[in-house]
């Protein structure tokens, strides 16, 4: 008798961090400008592109390691992972809307498709199938200052999460592509555990470059700019004036770590 066809599984991927989000008819693209020494672009404080996932997706048997009590780590630094292969359903990506930052008023450029065309500065990409987007915990409030205009925001996405269902296969087949001269990696099939595969990919400083589930940060002090809002210059070429993102309250926690970048992309 031929082998029962495996059950679908969700694949759900958190965005934290200094992420640019492109959607493309097909694909949405996670850009990661370089921070590291040689790759130009604005100097800003190092952020190290990580997958975090919990490490018993390891293994087929769900005996070996139980859910929630270790973590693994891949790095996405001069790495592609596009997990829009076969195993995804078909369908095509929304533009992306509010709460998520829009950079399409400050820039002159359009950004091209990534595997058509190289990007800037761009040190890693994340490349994910159709799905549903949700950004929950936005906060708020906040002003775009831009060239002495002034744009209020009620609510900003600190972070994103993508989820694909109906994935089809066992397990989750993956490798990282080379970029910027670097070779490619295999990786090791990843199990899903009670019909789901959840990863975080975070493109932080390494003092907040953590596993597990996201700790709720707090924006910056009131009426300051997220300090590295400009990093995203990069990522379009792009070196005329650039708006600051300035928080301007309430602040609701002061007992958390304030986080200084935010998925954001052009609408």
């Amino acid at each position: 008798m031929p082998s029962p066809t495996p059950d679908p599984f969700t694949l759900e991927v958190t965005i934290s961090g200094l992420c640019l989000l492109l959607a493309k008819p097909t694909k949405l693209h996670v850009l990661m400008a370089a921070s590291a020494p040689g790759h130009g672009g604005h100097a800003h404080e190092r952020h190290y592109p990580r997958v975090f996932y919990d490490a018993a997706y390891d293994s087929a048997d769900p005996k070996v390691l139980p859910t929630g009590t270790a973590y693994s780590a891949v790095s996405l630094e001069d790495r592609v992972l596009d997990l829009a292969t076969p195993q995804a359903p078909g369908g095509t990506v929304e533009h992306l809307r509010d709460p998520i930052v829009n950079l399409t008023p400050f820039q002159p450029h359009v950004l091209p498709d990534p595997e058509e065309v190289k990007i800037p500065n761009l040190g890693a990409r994340l490349s994910l199938p159709p799905g549903t987007l949700d950004c929950p915990d936005p906060q708020g409030a906040w002003e775009i200052r831009f060239q002495g205009q002034t744009t209020r925001l009620d609510k900003v996405a600190w972070h994103v999460v993508w989820t694909t269902a109906g994935m089809k296969g066992a397990s989750l087949s993956w490798r990282l592509e080379g970029l910027n001269g670097f070779p490619g990696q295999p990786l090791n099939p990843l199990y899903p555990k009670a019909g789901w595969i959840k990863l975080l990919v975070s493109h932080v400083p390494l003092a907040e470059s953590k596993p597990g589930p996201l700790h709720r940060g707090i924006p910056p002090a009131e009426g300051t700019p997220m300090p590295h809002f400009m990093a995203f210059m990069d990522l379009y070429g792009y070196s005329g004036p650039w708006p600051d993102l300035v928080f301007v309250g309430p602040r609701q926690r002061v007992n958390s770590t304030a986080y200084n970048c935010v998925p954001s992309g052009p609408h």
